[in-house]
């Protein structure tokens, strides 16, 4: 898609520069010794079920002109992408477009070990530990963070205080009502992740330090909503129904702190001069940052 916004009529700067970022950052998963080891590049399938959808995925996801682009007809097409055991549903009314390369999954954990290691080789001081590495709060004077106050009691001044803890970020600063609705399978443990992909759930509290006296906190049960789970189900159905049935092993709700449009939030906080914030971009960060 990133090479269809750039030839198109209607590409801007933003799409251009989502474009260039993409491609450069996937040149780095496939080359680059701290992050190649895990990047699967398995390719992508885009598929829907209604002609509605296939109409939309038609005219704005796919690039007829990419020679990697295969399309997707009949439940056999579908079944042919995988080994014979994986999908071996009917596929009804289904229609889709297979890219070969350019696409695929990044097992997050090893790749984050793997430069937590590059750091720490090159200099980089890591406080960890469930007291000592734990951030309860940030420290303030004169309108501005200046440290870090970490549940041993001891503050951490510094001339620049980063904030990138994800879904973590609003139990330490107040996003003044931004609020917003909102996988990588386990190859260790053969376990496979299916996700209910749609905007998501607000899990609301009362907390009067806040903009409108609410915010939204993780829930953090295991457990999903049962129509996520109605909708996981009748996705495998039709794709793999001879795990329709089966037991969910290891069910959770993902919580984070994105953005409407999904793209990194990264810029000094408007009130907080010495505070960088660093948060969104749920999907796509390891399409645009590598470096």
């Amino acid at each position: 898609m990133d090479h269809r916004e750039l030839k198109s009529s209607e590409a801007d700067a933003r799409g251009i520069m989502f474009a260039t970022c993409s491609r450069a950052a996937l040149s780095g998963w496939r080359t680059d010794p701290i992050f190649q080891p895990y990047f699967h590049e398995t390719g992508s399938i885009v598929s829907g079920d209604t002609p509605d959808l296939i109409r939309h995925i038609k005219e704005t996801e796919i690039d007829s002109s990419e020679g990697t682009v295969v399309e997707l007809k009949t439940a056999e097409d579908f079944r042919n992408t995988m080994p014979a055991v994986v999908l071996t549903g009917d596929f009804p009314g289904w229609k889709g477009w297979l890219s070969k390369t350019g696409a695929g999954w990044v097992h997050a954990k090893k790749a984050i070990l793997s430069v937590f290691t590059e750091a720490k080789r090159l200099g980089v001081t890591f406080i960890t530990g469930s007291a000592a590495g734990d951030v309860i709060s940030l420290v303030y004077e004169g309108g501005d963070v200046v440290a870090t106050r970490t549940a041993d009691g001891i503050v951490h001044r510094a001339e620049h205080t980063i904030l990138s803890a994800g879904a973590g970020s609003d139990r330490l600063l107040d996003f003044k009502m931004q609020l917003r609705f909102f996988m990588e399978p386990d190859e260790d443990q053969h376990e496979l992740k299916i996700c209910d992909e749609h905007p998501g759930y607000c899990n609301l509290v009362s907390d009067h330090q806040c903009a409108g006296g609410i915010r939204s906190v993780p829930f953090a049960k295991q457990q999903i909503p049962l129509e996520a789970e109605a909708r996981a189900r009748n996705f495998l159905r039709d794709t793999m129904p001879h795990l329709a049935s089966g037991p969910m092993v290891f069910a959770r709700i993902c919580w984070d702190a994105d953005t409407p449009d999904r793209a990194f939030l990264i810029d000094r906080h408007p009130e907080h001069p010495s505070l960088l914030v660093a948060v969104g971009d749920l999907e796509m960060g390891p399409c645009r940052c590598r470096q």
